[in-house]
């Protein structure tokens, strides 16, 4: 049984090594043209600007006046939205 693995074991580092051959030198005379590739800040531009797309019949949120349910009900508002100022107890609630 130990035979059995040993060959096997055998086999599987010869295929590998097989499997691992450099490919062969192009001939004298011809040059492979040079890759030039992308710099790493182009190449996550491009994918970034991929991710930010909009997918091609998706869904866009209009909020057609309404709040955007994903800005923070904790974020203060802004000061042309109010004076921030509010009365202390139940007038500082009241609305009108």
């Amino acid at each position: 049984m130990k035979t059995f693995w040993l060959a096997a074991a055998a086999a599987l580092v010869a295929v590998q090594a097989v499997a691992q051959t450099p490919a062969p030198a192009p001939a004298a005379g011809t040059e492979a043209p040079a890759a030039t590739l992308p710099s790493a800040s182009d190449t996550v531009k491009s994918i970034i600007d991929e991710e930010l797309a909009p997918a091609p019949g998706g869904y866009v949120y209009s909020s057609q006046g309404r709040r955007d349910p994903f800005v923070s009900l904790l974020k203060p508002i802004g000061p042309d939205r109010g004076s921030g100022q509010r009365k202390p107890g139940s007038a500082g609630v009241a609305h009108g």
